[in-house]
């Protein structure tokens, strides 16, 4: 995550940056193709058009000037060209960089990488692979198939991240405030406000109270008698 200033307001927003070659498919983006080139310019980012908008009109402002300049972590940036991602739960915007500007972003050395991913021949087997590869490399390396990548990335933000326990607290209360208002709508059903002075016997059915000592109650087709109060 880094630091994103709107260069409008110059209010300061955390932003999710992604660092890959610029000459390698590794984002499957339909518009990188098109934004290689200028990814390939040091200090160049892509902004997500789908960002939340408390970071800024970036896109409208590309619009109008084919570039936008901006601030990452301190650091000049110019946003080069926009892509589409959108909002998720982690991040409320995105950017789109090269691994050397990445690695000036946030003074890393370039060889260090959190996700590598490696490309395999057509018609090739991805287990056999995966265990070939696991072999090789170091213990603290883990090496997954990318289904089983998003299954990790859906546990973490399920199960590990603090989002994951908000939505499950919200949907918890959500079905607790339910059943009470439920349950209300019940009683006042059973206890309309027509037996005020009157007998009237508690029940789970539709009923019809009378004013006189003794009241006549149906109840699922049977008729109940009810002492008075």
């Amino acid at each position: 995550m880094g630091a994103w200033k709107d260069p409008a307001s110059r209010t300061e927003h955390r932003i999710a940056v992604v660092g890959a070659p610029p000459t390698k498919d590794a984002l499957d983006l339909p518009e990188l193709p098109a934004e290689r080139a200028k990814l390939e310019v040091p200090d160049n980012v892509l902004f997500d058009a789908g960002s939340r908008p408390e970071y800024g009109a970036i896109a409208e402002l590309f619009a109008r000037q084919s570039s936008v300049p901006a601030e990452v972590n301190g650091r000049r940036v110019r946003v080069a060209g926009l892509f589409e991602l959108g909002a998720s739960f982690g991040a409320g915007g995105h950017l789109l960089t090269s691994d050397v500007t990445f690695s000036r972003l946030f003074d890393r050395p370039l060889g260090l990488i959190d996700i590598g991913v490696i490309q395999l021949r057509p018609r090739a087997d991805a287990r056999a692979a995966q265990r070939d590869i696991a072999a090789r490399v170091p213990s603290d390396v883990v090496v997954v198939t990318r289904e089983e990548f998003a299954r990790l990335e859906g546990e973490y933000w399920e199960k590990r991240a603090a989002i994951g326990f908000i939505f499950d607290l919200g949907a918890v209360m959500g079905l607790f405030v339910g059943a009470v208002i439920a349950s209300g709508i019940a009683i006042g059903f059973c206890f309309p406000s027509c037996c005020r002075n009157r007998s009237c016997c508690r029940c789970s059915g539709s009923f019809r109270a009378m004013p006189s000592q003794k009241s006549s109650t149906s109840w699922r087709g049977t008729t109940r008698t009810c002492p008075s109060r």
